[in-house]
């Protein structure tokens, strides 16, 4: 919908070459070949947008292939007309001028400073005090006071006067002569792109006498805020610019094509209905319209003869060429009711037909005007109020443009962009997606898309977005197809997806009959499903009075050329420099008549008039180099074109090879110098989880071209680049784009999967785009940037989803072709699959088993996902379980480890995976009370996730595709189904055992060794008597067992309490330590400490001489290792105290609650740092 506004350039190379000489490439590699042989018939120019930097070729000169057909007999010149030099010397002190160019100054260092003065913000009390200052008294001002200082303003010059028609700046960008385009000889496709284009000008043009000069008036209005913290101030301007005007040049605000011809009332009657007070506020609008525009419409009557930037007179008339305005200023230009169509007889009950109603022309507004005028008298205002809206009017009874020759509110009322399109989307098409997708889906997806460079992004979503701008709606618009699709009806998404293609095609620059037919079958697409938006109760009727102004797009486009050039955009910021920065400046008081004194003082104090400077000999020795010192009016951009040839020219000798900057035909390319880093094929192959990379650059060199051709051995390190500029041509005028940049960056902390750009690619040598649609071009993921560094050739590694990934052609042929065509599809219909996957883990397990001579003793099943495990909370049933050993009970107790399974349709994500898998994780938890940690798989699709849970939290990889990533599944999927144990996040300190009872029953126990005192001491665990996992951060358990030494069974058991806790080794004061000095001090009520111990299981590792746990505490301290430098280490340690009270939370004193408050300390502690 929209470019993106920022422009991305390294300056890193030739920067002499970016806004010199254009020479552009139409076929050009960066090979370093011989500069000799380029053919410099290669080198089309494809210009500059406003050619400023082009005296050859002019804006109007047409492009080749169009067939232009001009007005004869018009625009006749006339000598004696006057430039604006001419006039600037008739000024009264011109004499002082020429001895003086600061005349009124002394000097020019004085005019600077008082230039800055006058441009502050500072009250004129704050100047007095500024100027009363001892400094500022020694210094030869010729003014002491800010009186003094304003009205030496006020005797200055001014700088240009109103008529833009003779602005030097405007010379080469403005024309007069009506044409008809046609895109060939055969005149059988019209073209439209400015106004002089349309079928308007050309008509206006015949009814004027023979060389008489069209000059069409733009007009603009609009109410709008003064102030942004203060309300019920507001103004009403009225703006002014020809509309001869290039609209490349009058679009940018920079160009100030908009000045401000009158300030409208606003007031404020006494009357008690409200409908009357509208009534005489909208007859005064037009009545002081009526004053202001008297001089346009005499001189569209009898003409007026008018200086030219050459200093010619021309005898002018001024029609109406537009008006710009929203849907309420135009009903009130046009003299019509609040539910009537201002451009069509259309009344709010006919605003959803799809048909364009008759136009509303200004003779028949006039002869309603009449009938009721004959019927009641003017000031009985009730009554003729009701005769007005019977004819649907709004009352007034002198309308601005009535005696206003060729000019019809129907026809220069023209669709406004900002309002008719954009507004209209956020008001209406926004709205029905979020009732239909529901907001806080819709604002999940908005929330993980990934934007370009450039784009916004709605990290929060959309439907609690305030004070939306019109830059927001265009971002809106990017992305609301994509963002909404597979949750709304097929139906409903093509309504929403017509009436966008609607917006953007009817955006154009420039039309032709064939494009208009396009536009005009959008709507019609639209209107042929709008009945699925009604069938989800949203809408009930379609009084939506911009959805009937569309009707007259294509109409509007044929009379007065492309819709763009009157964008209400522009004027918005003209109402900023108009409006409110004049406001701003002055005391809140009396707010339009500072306006107009602060517009008069700025125009001639303006730092590019030449009555404050020494320029009046440059401009009469060069006028056109004045241009350049006057104003600049375009955002200059590179030219990586241009820079490409001049590379391959040798015009650079110094720059570094291979060149960095290169182009093909329609896209130019440009990397910095120094690559972001460099890598080994293998090591990119995995750092990029590009698993084929190596087979894809030996297929590649073997079937391209001789030039390129490289030994596979000679492959070694790649020279890898993260960002990407790509600069493209415009499509319909072929000017250059703003660069964008394309990113292929790895995943990091800020962004956990990478930053990894869409693009466009092409994949047919004829293949023409946008012409040909996607056929021959395929949506790709940009993966990698490189070049082998024993080669010149950059090369773009891309991930085409759908395409073979074992093919380093790129076929895209629709065959599903993988490295495991046993798995099942779980992407394609939203059925149970879980028995198919079950077989196919088992049989992969088994197939791995037999190639490696192992065994691996656990195997897959999926009775639980139809049956509840025992030993735990019945509704959470894992969709695939993998059991300890062989034959272990139904129970959950007895599982090593479960997946979750999902089809990535409707709302199954991963996040509602996430939250599924960690209820499932707790219950495997707490029915295995030695377990520390659980590894768990989450099948999304085609996609496998590893996350490991604990008391504390968890971590997961990112998911791969088990067809793209064979070597990351058979790695996932082997590591969790053969792992011993303690990798699974079994405390193997305790050992399970059988115990028969006297009643011949047999019983599971839990024992626990430790050694104390050169003895071997076995704590046998009867009841877990507390399990936290939040409270202490890491999660900690307790056990109630009986202990006694190993040999000597005569010794008396003695009943302890045994407590698991995380810990950091590193730190001076661990629980442990704490409680024996509160033993050391004999607190009362403290628990004796019998034992303390960090575990030293088998399944420790050393780390700088220290034993650390291998769980899962150990992989999430390296995590913060590896971010910020320092070693937080949690290892497992256990206490062994003899119990006071009977629960650990029921304390006998404080001393108890004191042990278990610094408990608490000391793991919040740790979690925080």
């Amino acid at each position: 919908m929209n470019q993106p506004s920022g422009s991305c350039y390294h300056a890193s190379l030739a920067e002499d070459l970016i806004y010199g000489e254009d020479i552009e490439v139409q076929s050009a590699t960066h090979s370093q070949g011989d500069n000799e042989n380029v053919d410099m018939d290669t080198f089309p120019d494809y210009g500059d947008p406003l050619n400023f930097d082009n005296p050859h070729r002019s804006q109007h000169d047409p492009d080749p292939g169009i067939y232009v057909e001009t007005y004869e007999g018009c625009t006749e010149a006339f000598p004696g007309g006057e430039t604006f030099m001419d006039r600037f010397r008739c000024d009264q002190y011109a004499e002082q001028c020429r001895e003086n160019s600061y005349f009124l100054w002394a000097s020019r260092q004085e005019w600077a400073f008082a230039l800055w003065l006058l441009r502050s913000r500072l009250s004129m009390a704050a100047i007095d005090c500024l100027l009363l200052l001892e400094i500022m008294r020694n210094l030869s001002l010729s003014f002491r006071s800010a009186e003094e200082l304003r009205t030496c303003a006020e005797i200055l010059p001014s700088g240009p006067q109103w008529s833009l028609l003779s602005h030097p700046l405007f010379k080469p960008h403005i024309s007069f002569v009506p044409r008809k385009v046609w895109t060939s000889a055969a005149k059988t496709c019209h073209m439209y792109d400015e106004w002089l284009s349309g079928d308007c000008a050309w008509s206006i043009q015949e009814a004027l006498p023979p060389g008489a000069t069209l000059l069409g008036v733009v007009l603009s209005s609009d109410k709008t805020n003064i102030l942004v913290m203060s309300g019920n101030c507001m103004a009403h301007p009225l703006l002014i610019s020809p509309a001869n005007i290039d609209a490349c040049l009058c679009s940018k605000s920079s160009a100030h094509a908009y000045l401000l011809l009158a300030l409208l009332p606003i007031a404020k009657f006494t009357h008690k209905t409200t409908h009357i007070c509208s009534l005489l506020q909208d007859r005064l609008v037009h009545q002081a319209l009526n004053v202001v525009l008297s001089p346009l419409k005499t001189a569209t009557s009898v003409g007026v003869m008018m200086s030219d930037p050459k200093g010619n007179l021309c005898y002018c008339f001024t029609p109406l060429a537009a008006w710009i305005a929203d849907t309420p200023e135009e009903g009130l230009l046009a003299g019509t009711a609040m539910k009537v169509s201002p451009v069509t007889t259309a009344t709010s009950k006919e605003f959803g037909d799809p048909y364009q109603h008759p136009p509303c022309t200004a003779a028949t507004t006039l002869t309603a005007i009449c009938s009721a005028c004959s019927q009641y008298s003017l000031t009985d205002y009730k009554n003729f109020l009701k005769a007005m809206r019977w004819f649907q009017l709004n009352g007034v009874i002198e309308p601005c443009w009535n005696s206003w020759p060729l000019s019809d509110p129907s026809i220069f009322l023209t669709p406004e962009v900002l309002h008719h399109f954009h507004q209209m989307f956020w008001d209406h098409d926004v709205k029905w997606c979020i009732d239909v997708t529901g907001a806080t889906e819709l604002d999940f997806h908005f929330s993980i898309i990934q934007t370009l460079v450039g784009y916004w992004a709605f990290s929060e979503g959309i439907s609690r977005l305030k004070q939306v701008t019109g830059r927001d709606h265009c971002a809106v618009q990017c992305y609301i197809i994509a963002t909404v699709a597979g949750s709304v009806p097929c139906k409903f998404l093509t309504a929403i997806h017509t009436l966008l293609d609607f917006h953007y095609l009817a955006q154009a620059l420039s039309f032709t009959t064939r494009s208009l037919e396009k536009v005009a079958s959008s709507l019609q697409e639209f209107h042929n499903h709008k009945e699925a938006i009604m069938s989800e109760g949203i809408r009930v009727d379609w009084q939506i009075p911009k959805l009937e102004l569309l009707q007259s797009v294509v109409l509007s486009i044929q009379q007065s050329g492309a819709v763009m050039q009157w964008l209400a955009d522009i004027t918005e910021h003209a109402h900023v420099k108009e409006i409110k920065v004049p406001a701003r400046a002055g005391n809140n008081q009396n707010y339009n008549n500072q306006i107009v004194c602060h517009l008069n003082r700025l125009d001639k104090t303006d730092d590019e008039n030449p009555s404050n400077s020494d320029v009046e000999e440059e401009y009469e020795a060069d006028g056109e180099g004045y241009l350049s010192t006057y104003s600049t009016l375009t955002h200059q951009i590179p030219n990586y074109f241009s820079i490409s040839a001049s590379l391959l020219l040798g015009k650079v000798p110094s720059a570094p090879k291979p060149y960095c900057t290169f182009a093909t035909p329609m896209t130019g390319f440009h990397l910095s110098t120094k690559p972001s880093f460099w890598l080994t094929v293998d090591e990119a192959s995995i750092t990029y989880q590009l698993p084929n990379l190596e087979h894809a650059l030996a297929t590649f060199f073997a079937n391209g071209d001789t030039s390129f051709q490289v030994s596979q051995h000679a492959i070694t390190k790649l020279q890898i680049w993260c960002k990407l500029h790509v600069q493209q041509l415009s499509y319909h005028n072929k000017t250059l784009l703003s660069p964008q940049m394309l990113r292929a960056i790895l995943p990091s902390m800020a962004h956990p999967h990478g930053q990894y750009d869409s693009i466009i690619t092409s994949i047919h040598p004829k293949s023409d785009w946008p012409g040909d649609g996607l056929a021959g071009h395929s949506i790709s993921q940009l993966c990698l940037i490189f070049c082998l560094t024993c080669s010149d050739l950059f090369l773009m590694g891309l991930y085409i989803p759908g395409v073979n990934p074992t093919s380093a052609s790129g076929s895209s042929e629709k065959e599903e072709v993988g490295y495991w065509p046993g798995a099942p599809q779980l992407d394609t219909k939203p059925t149970a699959h879980e028995g198919l996957l079950m077989s196919f883990f088992n049989l992969v397990i088994a197939i791995v088993n037999q190639a490696c001579a192992m065994a691996t003793i656990r195997v897959w099943s999926a009775d639980s996902a139809m049956h509840p495990l025992s030993g735990g909370n019945v509704m959470r049933k894992p969709d695939l379980s993998c059991w300890l050993n062989a034959g272990s009970k139904f129970d959950w107790r007895h599982l090593a480890t479960f997946a979750k399974v999902k089809n990535c349709m409707g709302k199954d994500n991963k996040k509602s995976s996430y939250i599924e898998m960690a209820g499932k994780a707790s219950c495997l938890m707490y029915a295995q009370d030695s377990h520390h940690a659980a590894p768990c798989l989450c099948i999304l699709g085609s996609q496998i996730y590893l996350t490991v849970f604990d008391w504390g939290g968890s971590l997961s990889t990112c998911g791969y595709d088990i067809h793209h990533y064979p070597c990351k599944f058979l790695c996932i999927l082997i590591s969790v189904t053969s792992a011993p144990r303690n990798i699974l996040g079994f405390n193997i300190s305790i050992n399970w055992g059988k115990r028969s009872c006297p009643d011949g029953k047999v019983v599971d126990v839990k024992e626990l060794k430790i050694e104390m005192d050169a003895t071997t001491c076995t704590i046998e665990l009867t009841r877990v008597l507390f399990i936290s996992d939040n409270l202490f951060s890491q999660g900690t358990m307790v056990w109630e067992g009986m202990m006694k030494a190993r040999g000597t069974s005569g010794m008396q058991a003695r009943k302890v309490a045994v407590k698991d806790s995380w810990i950091d080794p590193l730190r001076k004061y661990t629980e442990g330590k704490i409680l024996s000095i509160l033993n050391m001090c004999k607190i009362k009520g403290i628990p004796m400490l019998v034992h303390k111990e960090q575990v030293k299981a088998p399944y420790l590792s050393v780390v700088d001489c220290l034993w650390v746990n291998g769980s899962i505490h150990f992989p999430r301290a390296y995590l913060a290792h590896y971010k910020t430098n320092s070693y937080y280490l949690h290892v497992l340690s256990r206490i062994i105290t003899h119990p006071v009270g009977n629960l650990i939370t029921e304390f006998s004193c404080l001393g108890g609650l004191l042990v278990a408050f610094l408990d608490y300390i000391v793991g919040e502690q740790d979690y925080h740092s």
